[in-house]
């Protein structure tokens, strides 16, 4: 046999196997309770290591889906947008809990809550501290000098395993990098200084293992993340590593689109240190014959995070300040605070919106046992009507930071302290069966309408096999004898069926003719052997299978009163038979056994919770039923839970392990079973997503109607699916309620493909044998050690390979099915899609990407990591194998600075063409040009300006009018002010004073909020002699502001009429322009059209339209927003 320890790369074609040694699963150090005896080699406990609360929250946001194959509601409260010119961020408060978690601390917005306002990158240490590993021990360096062939015990395969395990000197694992920004969120982890992301996503992440790290996506918007989060683990003087201080989260500092032309920035406060417990762990050695031993319970040493959190964000249009608390959360051990209120102020200064947080605590607020609860949310605090309120399943008593959880870590309210170990594996352990406790989670929310939704949960179930609700029934015989004399045998006799194998209770006693003595030692005493001459019951298989006869005796008086028995019975077929006998009086026989109905066992309790019913409630005075109620089935037709776990429980660790004593006088071998628990809450137990639901029914009941649609589920990643996060939809029905039930209105289904690009192969060691060596005697070696073969963490892409809509009117059906191709091998790009028609045909959708083009052509893209736009789209037309024609295309060129459209292209054919005519291709098979057809006819160009990156104009060529299109901005270039068909951008000119300067004065101006005083003098170089220009503006005059009309402009000129200027223009006589005036964060306060006809618009306090009115001042539409009194 050999054993390749090194590093092995396998090629076939597109898959990489990467084999590497990791340490998974050993033991910790625990002292014995009724002996010593050596424990298995000991893990370093980095796994248990917790991040902050607020990276915990983030990370865990983005590591379980919000969805219905994970039973968790969607449960968002929008704050608001940090906006930008081309990026933004939105800005919310998203519940997202399915349990309490006894270790798991609330955020700094209460337990359950998620403040999603930008982005975090949190490392998971696996095993050690990977850029603090020295290199030769580093866990993708170190495996190249230990390849050895030969047996297991060969000693570099030995010294290799036992540093690694019990030395602490190799780095077994890479640590795991979970990031959530945005729209995305995954894992990423570093192999030979490469990033490899699971699952595969369209980022560019670079960084070393140390940070800091952008991420690019496909859009070419980069993510930095620079502000770090430092974690002290206090270490134990007897552990074989030391886990130093280590950078634990990285949090978004920046973003910045592709062209660099604005950025977004994060700032953060805090850093004072809070001080996370750390986790429980206990083993338990069970040997075959002799004493067991159960380690004493331990408990990790507390990890000091000097925790930031986010003060602000700021934007060219805005600042967005997170404020906290003055005084200190009581629920956390150190200087922790809440988020007191977000506000969002301008760039003018005004603050446009602000939220108030309102809190308490759970349980009876007993400090570090009484998580932080947020009580409601006010929007503009000032105004206590715009309330989101909320309530919780809340008790006095809050049973956290206690290990009375189950396997997954969830309260459970089981009392064994001591004992860690499931009572299923050592007599006294502990209950770790789930027990479906609510406490913690949300249940109501009232909004500012008055309007509320409730929310009940119920415990996840998951598929065991299709078992179905026993009952018990029992067949019996009572015979009496009313005559004693009467000599003749009774008996009763009867049939019964077990469809099971099965334990089946037999229960007899008789009454003897002769009486019995209490004297035990008379003839006929209780101890005396009885004159049974027949069995009292007899149970015989109906088709005579023999040995399997069971008969029942009562032999000893003492007996008389009654016995009663367990027998195991295979399924089949059974005769009873009572018997009594002409000693006995009375006999009483009865077999008690269980029979199957019909009725479904669903599964079996799971991990957390999942929602079961959404009610929502007007604010209709006096109502009693829901407005609008959802129910949620996770059952199938036959009533059996679709739910997978996926995260078992498996606590044997060591399935042999051997404690070998050497001596001259007493040698021994005693083999034993290691089982070991612990009990944290990290992100690490994340990584495996614990179950899913493989069908979910959603019911909307409401007073007008009752929908109902089906939503099927699945992993396309298979055996390789080893974090399981990679669910996808694969069918959606939605019905109808009619007269005769529900029919199905529509349906989508779709199939997936499955791309691994990179599968790590890893080794699990497990020490197999300790030695205990007296008076000289025994090995050199004093701890051997066995490994596991094992995969994880693949990188994988799936990807969509067909679309089937079927739409249900009356009986008759209309079906639109479409495959989609893919490129599996280089870009993980769309390629075509493929719609069948009804008349056989189809309809061919080609898409080329940025990186199916050569560098020459798209290098600035390509650099920039600009790589979902599409540059070429063309329409074929299939009408068999060996007849396709084109019919149709766009081509869109992309500016290389600015990474925004240029040009855009139509092809225009006369009549369908066999295919393009200038399609050049280089030999390593990219596209050369980005016109591949000559009758390819430009239609439309734009231009920006190279500082700020705004659009100057476009051009839609070849239109008989307003083929062009400029604009001017203001308000520091965030906002387009004014707009010019058939203009050059170098045409026309618009002042608004809304920027300041001198001579402005901020009041109301003819719009916008600042004017002019005074005469203007106003100075545009002609840039078209050719032309005549137009200027026009308004006066103040008399408080009231007048319209002086349109005057021809010829060169400078004073403005001498009233006592005020606004809203100067100048521009061609053959152009149009429109002007526009903003409230910066919030949106037009006017728009004024080419006639000159201003229509204004009004917010209420919160920042919402109320009023549009007319240039006069009337209201022409009002927007009414209700909110209870």
């Amino acid at each position: 046999m050999k054993m390749n320890c090194s590093t092995t790369f396998s090629f076939d074609k597109s898959l990489l196997y990467l084999h590497c040694f990791l340490t998974l699963f050993l033991l910790e150090t625990y002292c014995a309770q009724s002996q010593t005896v050596p424990i298995p080699s000991r893990e370093v406990g980095t796994a248990v290591i917790p991040p902050s609360p607020d990276a915990m929250a983030l990370g865990k946001y983005g590591l379980i889906p919000v969805s219905l194959y994970t039973g968790v509601p969607d449960i968002a409260i929008n704050l608001g947008t940090a906006e930008g010119k081309d990026i933004s961020v939105p800005i919310s408060l998203n519940y997202h809990n399915n349990g309490l978690k006894s270790f798991e601390k609330a955020s700094s917005v209460g337990l359950g809550w998620t403040l999603n306002a930008g982005g975090v990158i949190t490392r998971i240490i696996r095993d050690k501290v990977d850029e603090l590993t020295p290199s030769q021990y580093r866990y993708d360096h170190s495996i190249d000098n230990y390849s050895a062939s030969g047996n297991v015990n060969l000693e570099n395969v030995q010294v290799y395993l036992e540093g690694a395990t019990y030395f602490g000197t190799y780095d077994t694992e890479p640590d795991i990098y979970v990031y959530n920004f945005g729209e995305y969120s995954g894992s990423f982890m570093f192999f030979k200084d490469k990033i490899y992301q699971f699952p595969y996503r369209k980022l560019k992440i670079t960084g070393t293992s140390s940070g800091p790290f952008t991420i690019t996506t496909e859009k070419g918007n980069v993510y930095t993340f620079s502000t770090t989060e430092t974690s002290t683990p206090k270490n134990s003087s007897t552990s074989s590593y030391s886990i130093p201080t280590h950078i634990s989260s990285w949090y978004l500092t920046s973003i910045q689109p592709p062209d660099k032309k604005e950025i977004i920035s994060f700032s953060y406060a805090g850093g004072d240190p809070i001080i996370m417990h750390g986790s429980s762990s206990q083993s338990y050695l069970k040997k075959a014959i002799g004493n067991s031993v159960l380690e004493q319970k331990s408990s990790s040493l507390p990890t000091t995070i000097n925790a930031i959190h986010l003060s602000s964000i700021s934007t060219s249009k805005m600042t967005v300040n997170f404020n906290t608390q003055t005084v200190a959360r009581t629920d956390i051990d150190g200087n922790a605070y809440a988020i007191d209120n977000v506000s969002f102020v301008n760039n003018l200064g005004s603050t446009i919106n602000k939220f108030k947080f309102n809190y308490g605590y759970f349980g009876a607020g007993h400090m570090l046992a009484s998580p932080l609860k947020l009580l409601n949310v006010i929007e503009d605090y000032e105004n206590s009507k715009k309330t989101h309120s909320f309530e919780y399943n809340d008790a006095a008593t809050f049973p956290v930071l206690t290990d009375a959880v189950d396997h997954w870590g969830y309260v459970n309210g089981s009392t064994s302290p001591n004992i860690i170990i499931p009572n299923t594996i050592v007599n006294g352990g502990a209950n770790r069966e789930p027990s479906g406790s609510l406490l913690g989670m949300l249940t109501k929310v009232t909004y500012p309408t008055g309007g509320e939704t409730r929310f009940e949960y119920e415990p996840n179930m998951y598929f065991t096999g299709k078992n179905y609700v026993q009952k018990a029934t029992t067949v019996a015989g009572d015979l009496f004898r009313s005559n004693a004399s009467d000599n003749t045998l009774l008996l009763y006799s009867n049939t019964f069926k077990l469809a099971y194998k099965q334990d089946v209770t037999v229960s007899y006693r008789r009454n003897p003719k002769e009486a019995t003595s209490s004297d035990p030692n008379a003839p006929n005493g209780p101890n005396a052997l009885t004159k049974n001459i027949e069995p009292e019951v007899t149970i015989t298989p109906v088709d005579g299978t023999s040995g399997v006869t069971r008969k029942f005796l009562i032999n000893y008086n003492y007996q008389n009163s009654g016995i009663l028995e367990t027998v195991n019975l295979p399924a089949g077929d059974y005769q009873i038979d009572v018997k009594c006998d002409s000693k006995e009086l009375s006999v009483n026989g009865y077999v008690g056994y269980s029979y199957s109905t019909n009725i479904p066992i669903e599964g079996v309790a799971g991990p957390g919770q999942r929602i079961k019913r959404i009610l929502s409630f007007s604010n209709t005075p006096g109502q009693t039923s829901p407005s609008l109620t959802k129910s949620y089935s996770y059952v199938d037709d036959l009533g059996f839970s679709t739910g997978v776990l996926v995260k078992g429980v498996d606590y044997l660790t060591n399935p042999s392990y051997k404690v070998v004593t050497y001596s001259l006088t007493l040698p021994s071998n005693d083999e034993y079973q290691v089982y070991s628990s612990s009990i944290s809450a990290t992100l690490s137990d994340l990584l495996n997503q614990e179950m899913y639901y493989k069908q979910v029914d959603e019911n909307d009941v409401s007073a007008v109607d009752t929908l109902k649609s089906r939503s099927k589920f699945i992993s396309y990643l298979n055996a390789y699916d080893y974090l399981m996060t990679d669910v996808r939809l694969s069918e959606k029905t939605d019905y109808k309620k009619t007269s005769s039930g529900y029919s199905a209105i529509l349906k989508n289904q779709y199939t997936y493909g499955l791309k691994l690009d990179t599968v790590f192969s890893a080794l699990k060691p497990i020490q197999t044998i300790q030695a205990i060596v007296q008076s000289g005697a025994g090995p050199e070696r004093m701890r051997n050690f066995n490994w596991k073969w094992y995969q994880l963490y693949p990188s994988a892409w799936v990807y969509n390979t067909s679309n089937t809509i079927t739409s249900y009117a009356d009986s008759d059906s209309t079906i639109v099915r479409n495959t989609f191709v893919n490129d599996i091998r280089k870009t993980h790009n769309l390629l075509q899609r493929n719609e069948e028609l009804s008349n056989g045909y189809q309809r061919l959708t080609k898409y080329k990407y940025p990186e199916n083009y050569s560098s020459r052509v798209m290098g600035s893209l390509l650099d920039a990591h600009v790589v979902s736009p599409v540059i070429e789209q063309q329409s074929w037309l299939k009408k068999s194998a060996t007849d396709s024609v084109l019919t149709a295309g766009t081509i869109t060129e992309y500016d290389n600075s600015v990474y925004k459209p240029k040009n855009e292209y139509k092809l225009e054919l006369t009549s369908p063409s066999a295919g393009p005519n200038q399609e050049s291709i280089t030999a390593d098979g990219f596209f050369d040009s980005i016109i591949s057809d000559s009758k390819y006819v430009n239609r439309a160009q734009y231009t920006y300006d190279s500082n700020s990156g705004n659009i100057l104009s476009q051009d839609l060529l070849n239109r008989s009018s307003e083929q062009n299109v400029s604009y001017i901005w203001g308000y520091d270039g965030n906002y387009p002010i004014a707009k010019c068909f058939n203009g050059a951008p170098s045409d026309f000119k618009f002042l608004s004073f809304e920027e300041g300067g001198n001579g402005t004065i901020a009041g109301s101006g003819h719009t916008g909020s600042h004017y002019y005083s005074g005469d203007y003098s106003l100075n545009f170089s002609l840039p078209n002699s050719a032309k005549k220009y137009l200027y026009s503006f308004w006066y103040l005059q008399s408080g009231k502001w007048v319209f002086s009309g349109e005057s021809e402009y010829t060169g400078p000129t004073t403005l001498t009429l009233g006592d005020a200027i606004d809203d100067v223009k100048i521009y061609p006589n053959d152009g149009q322009m429109s002007t526009y005036t903003y409230y910066p964060g919030v949106g037009l306060t006017s728009s004024t059209d080419v006639k000159d006809n201003t229509t204004f618009y009004q917010y209420d306090a919160s920042q919402r339209l109320i009023n549009i009115l007319d240039q006069n001042g009337n209201i022409i539409k009002n927007i009414d927003y209700h909110y209870r009194p």
